[in-house]
C-alpha cells in the first residue's frame, strides 16, 4: 500500500464507521431536517376570534369614554372648602350632560375650572366691570389651568350679588344660605369675610360660585367669574365613604 492510499485509508474508514454505526443502532442525527421546530400560524379561526376580542375592547373603550364625556364623571373631593356638604376625601358622582342641555341652577354644587390669575386683567376675567376683584391676590398662584374644583352657584347670570354685615345678598334681597355650617363660616357671618370684590354684576354667560366654608375658599370671590363654559357638571352623589353617602343638595347632604 502506497502513502497516498494509506493517508485516505483512514478518513474512509471513519466515514464507514459512523455510516455502520448508525446503521447499526437505528439512531438518527440529532439535527435531522425533519426534527426542526416549525412557526406556529394562528389558524383562520384564532384570527377570527382575535379580531372579535380587539374590537369588543375598542367598543368598550370607546363607551366609557364617551360616558365620561357626556354623561357623568368621577371626582374626588381635595380640600376643607365645601365642609360640611362634602368632605376632604369624599368621592362624587357629577352628571355632564343634563347639566349641559338644562342649565344650572341657583345653589348647585358644581365641579368647575377657573380662570387663570395670571390672566386677570383680560376682558373676561370682570365682563361686568362692576366687582373690585384683586389682581394680586396675597395668596400662591399654581397654574390653575386642568385643574378642577367643587363649590356652589350662589350668582346666576343677569343677578348682582352684594355682602353686608355677613349677609349675602342677590338683586337686592338678602338670601337664606341653610347649607353653611356655623363653625365653617363664623368670618363670613360676622361680617369679616372676603368683601373687596362687591358688588358684583353678573353678565349674560357667567356664574359666581363660592365654597360653603366661605371662610376657607378660594371662590369668586377672589378668582373671579366663571364662564359657563368653565362649568363641567352638578354634582349629585357622594358614594364614598360609604359612611357619607349622601345626594348632594338634599337634606341628607346639607346641614
Amino acid at each position: 500500500m502506497d502513502q497516498d492510499e494509506r493517508g485516505r485509508a483512514p478518513e474512509e474508514g471513519m466515514a464507514e464507521g459512523a455510516s455502520g454505526g448508525a446503521a447499526d443502532d437505528g439512531r438518527k442525527p440529532l439535527l435531522a431536517l425533519e426534527d426542526a421546530p416549525k412557526k406556529t400560524r394562528f389558524t383562520p379561526k384564532a384570527k377570527k376570534e382575535l379580531r372579535e376580542w380587539g374590537v369588543s375592547l375598542a367598543v368598550a373603550l370607546i363607551a366609557v369614554a364617551l360616558i365620561r364625556l357626556f354623561l357623568f364623571t368621577v371626582i374626588n373631593v381635595e380640600g376643607p372648602s365645601m365642609e360640611d356638604t362634602l368632605q376632604n376625601g369624599d368621592r362624587l358622582i357629577v352628571t355632564i350632560i343634563d347639566a349641559k342641555l338644562a342649565g344650572y341652577d341657583r345653589f348647585d354644587v358644581v365641579v368647575c375650572h377657573y380662570p387663570v390669575l395670571r390672566d386677570a386683567g383680560r376682558p373676561d376675567y370682570n365682563p361686568s366691570g362692576q366687582g373690585n376683584f384683586p389682581d394680586n391676590p396675597s395668596f400662591p398662584l399654581p397654574d390653575y389651568v386642568g385643574t378642577r374644583y367643587v363649590k356652589r352657584i350662589i350668582g346666576l347670570p343677569g343677578d348682582t350679588i352684594d355682602y353686608r354685615d355677613g349677609v349675602t345678598y342677590i338683586n337686592g334681597e338678602p338670601i337664606e344660605e341653610p347649607f353653611l355650617y356655623p363653625e365653617k363660616s363664623r368670618a363670613y357671618r360676622a361680617g369679616r369675610g372676603e368683601a373687596r370684590c362687591f358688588p358684583v354684576e353678573i353678565p349674560e354667560g357667567y356664574y359666581f360660585v363660592m365654597g360653603d366654608h366661605r371662610d376657607n375658599s378660594n371662590d369668586s370671590r377672589k378668582m373671579g367669574l366663571i364662564r359657563g363654559d368653565q362649568l363641567i357638571g352638578r354634582a349629585r352623589l357622594i358614594f364614598w365613604p360609604p359612611s357619607h353617602w349622601a345626594v348632594v343638595g338634599s337634606g341628607a347632604a346639607d346641614p
